[in-house]
């Protein structure tokens, strides 16, 4: 517009500076006549050349108000878009927006002013979901600015646009960007939802589209293609009848009548036959809907197959464990909480003249009488409020006058979530019970005050058997000591002999009958062990010296030395094992143990094995000792003697003693018979084995072919206080 203005001002000053070069010339000489006619047509062309200047310029007014009227068209066509669009220039970074732009993404007015490149950035990274992925997506753009990108973005307002940024081009060169915003929300929103029921509809049970028309399918879901073993291609165009055997064509206008009438989806039962033949029970759920100008139904199958299957098997068997309950003879029945009986056995509804579906919903009070009912009441709430089953005997008259006992079960009835619905009771007939029980118990105690006058007679007959056995005994030994022929000292050796054995025998049936009549009492006296034990090496060294046998004790260093109990009895024991070990031993050793476990400030438990080495026991001979009349041995031509019951006073006594007893052993290679006592610990303190003080510290040699007996002497002279060596025989001594 300078550039015009100018020009107008030099158009206006040229005439007025040729009218003063005319009159100037006017007043020259002639010569000048002819530079004055060059002038008025220099001035000729001048002023033509000025008129088509002023026809250019108005040309070029009217093309710059063309401009103007065709640049507030596009800018009111842009601002009329629905679209947000801006342009950025890279020559100068400037940008351009219409009034949408602004509205999307809701810049304040007052920013408008002073909105350039890096302001909007910075405004749209803080109106953004994700201002991390924005950014990113900003700096691609700049260094790909030629490249077209279509986007999505994600505004914190939960708004969803979709960015598309086209490349601007003037002669073939790129001078910025157009990039255009649209609110695609509701779209995202709508197509989200078609997804979702898409999704749902997938993978829903099977469903079917049927056109009302054709009565054809015009749709099947996976499921219904699963349920029928149909591809979705085989499906499409099949009839109704093709697929349902209980439903056709004909059977659609009653569908709609149903539809109608209702005004709701309508169920219905049918059968499906499926490709490879089977038939499938189901539940079909209809419902007529419009789609593009059709009728079409949209049918939901429901398979009831296996429910159909499980409700038949669960009649079979309640009808078998009706049959079952009915069978049995004893009088069942469950009730409620309430105390109503839902249901009983044949046998219960026949001793009430009832049936059982008469019986159902009534009370004990209906059925029996007020104080048998009060007592039945009582015994189910016991069992409701434990939680737990109970039994109890209740005695029922009947009209005829007969009087019957019975024993009821009473048992809470649980529900499937293990709560208490009511209670189950099984009645039965004890009567014919009752009698024979009492019968048995009168005969066990017939038979048990018979056995206890045995055992009285012969522990109350001890001393006037034993008298002429000691007696015989003696006289026996007395008449050994006068002048007798051999063959007399012969004749009354043996009587002797036998009178002996005789003897052990009686004192064995004596001392059993004591402890089975509860005759046999324990005496409570201290004594010491040591002087127990050397009775014991007394009664049986003649017998191992006589067969060369090894006699060890091995009496452990913390047991006590004084004890209080019943010794005699104790020894009878520790005698009874060593007899039998001398007794069943060849050669080797028989070792006798003590040691003690459990000890208190009162009392302590001794355990004492009788250890041999020799024939041994089986398995099956273990199993019959400890036993009254029983021997490991128990044939005719047995080697050992005995009556076999030496063992079983032994358990008796040992388990008065509050022990117990036992053996270990191997066929062939010996047997160890053990037993355990509790004894008292006595008050006399015993003297510590030390010897005097110039022997202690002093070596020693054990010079013994016995192992045990070695070992033993050995930790014997190491408690006082030797150095001990050992040797096996005389040779290795020396």
């Amino acid at each position: 517009m300078e550039v015009l203005q100018q020009r107008e001002n030099h158009m206006d000053r040229a005439p007025t500076d040729l009218s003063e070069a005319l009159s100037a010339a006017a007043n020259a000489p002639t010569a000048l006549e002819e530079e004055l006619a060059r002038a008025r047509i220099e001035l000729a062309q001048t002023r033509e050349k000025l008129g088509e200047t002023a026809d250019r310029l108005d040309l070029r007014d009217r093309e710059l108000a063309q401009l103007r009227s065709s640049h507030e068209l596009v800018v009111s066509t842009l601002d009329a878009a629905s679209d947000g669009i801006a342009t950025l220039q890279f020559a100068d970074e400037s940008i351009y927006y219409n009034i949408r732009f602004v509205e999307l993404w809701g810049i304040p007015e007052d920013k408008l002013c002073d909105l350039d490149l890096k302001s909007l950035i910075e405004f749209q990274t803080s109106q953004v979901k994700d201002p991390h992925e924005w950014h990113a997506h900003t700096e691609r753009r700049r260094l790909n600015p030629e490249a077209e990108d279509l986007s999505v973005v994600e505004l914190k307002d939960g708004r969803v646009m979709e960015r598309h940024v086209i490349p601007q081009r003037l002669h073939g060169r790129c001078i910025g960007s157009v990039i255009t915003f649209r609110d695609i929300t509701e779209r995202v929103r709508y197509e989200e939802k078609m997804m979702f029921n898409h999704l749902v509809l997938e993978n829903s049970g099977p469903m079917f589209w049927i056109d009302r028309a054709t009565a054809a399918l015009t749709y099947a879901n996976p499921a219904a293609c699963k349920h029928l073993g149909y591809s979705v291609e085989e499906l499409l165009g099949m009839g109704i009848e093709d697929v349902d055997l209980d439903f056709s064509a004909a059977d659609l206008s009653r569908l709609d009548d149903a539809l109608e009438e209702t005004g709701r989806p309508v169920t219905f039962e049918s059968r499906h036959k499926c490709k490879d033949g089977s038939i499938r029970n189901i539940e079909v759920t209809a419902f007529r809907t419009e789609a593009a100008h059709r009728a079409m139904y949209i049918i939901s199958v429901k398979d009831t197959t296996s429910l159909k299957r499980a409700e038949q098997d669960q009649k079979r068997q309640q009808a078998t464990l009706k049959s079952l309950i009915n069978s049995i003879p004893d009088r069942i029945f469950y009730k409620d909480l309430d105390g109503r009986y839902l249901g009983c056995n044949t046998a219960f509804a026949a001793a009430t003249s009832r049936t059982p579906e008469e019986i159902c919903g009534l009370s004990a009070y209906d059925l029996f009488p007020r104080d048998v009912a009060h007592e039945m009441v009582e015994h189910q709430k016991s069992a409701l409020a434990r939680l737990e089953e109970s039994n109890h005997e209740t005695w029922v008259s009947y009209p005829d006058g007969q009087r019957l006992l019975f024993e009821t079960k009473i048992s809470p009835l649980w529900d499937e979530v293990g709560k208490a619905q009511g209670v189950l009771g099984v009645s039965r007939n004890i009567d014919e019970r009752k009698k024979i029980e009492e019968e048995v118990r009168r005969a066990k105690e017939t038979a048990e005050q018979a056995t206890r006058m045995k055992s009285d007679f012969l522990a109350n007959m001890s001393h006037e058997i034993r008298t002429p056995m000691n007696a015989i005994i003696g006289l026996s030994h007395l008449v050994l000591k006068t002048d007798l022929t051999p063959r007399q000292r012969d004749y009354i050796a043996k009587v002797q002999s036998s009178g002996q054995h005789l003897l052990g025998v009686i004192n064995d049936i004596l001392d059993f009958s004591k402890v089975e009549a509860g005759k046999l009492d324990l005496e409570h006296t201290e004594f010491a062990l040591e002087k127990l034990l050397d009775n014991t090496a007394n009664l049986i060294s003649e017998k191992s010296h006589a067969k060369g046998l090894e006699l060890v004790f091995d009496v452990a260093p913390d047991v006590p030395p004084n004890l209080m109990g019943d010794s005699l009895r104790l020894g009878q024991i520790l005698l009874n094992y060593a007899n039998n070990a001398v007794k069943f031993t060849d050669k080797g050793d028989v070792i006798i143990a003590v040691r003690a476990s459990e000890r208190t400030e009162q009392d302590v438990l001794l355990h004492f094995r009788v250890q041999d080495t020799g024939i041994g026991l089986t398995s099956e001979q273990m199993s019959r000792l400890f036993q009254s009349f029983s021997q490991a041995d128990a044939s005719t031509t047995r080697r050992f003697g005995g009556t076999g019951l030496g063992l079983a006073i032994c358990k008796r006594l040992a388990e008065l003693m509050g022990g117990e007893v036992g053996v270990e052993s191997e066929l062939g290679k010996g047997s160890t018979f053990w037993f355990s006592a509790r004894l008292g610990i006595g008050a006399v303190t015993h003297r510590e084995m030390l010897p005097s003080r110039d022997l202690r510290g002093r070596r020693a040699l054990v010079v013994d072919d016995s192992d045990h007996a070695r070992a033993v002497i050995i930790d014997m002279l190491e408690g006082m206080t030797f150095l001990v060596s050992e040797a096996s025989s005389g040779s290795a001594a020396i």
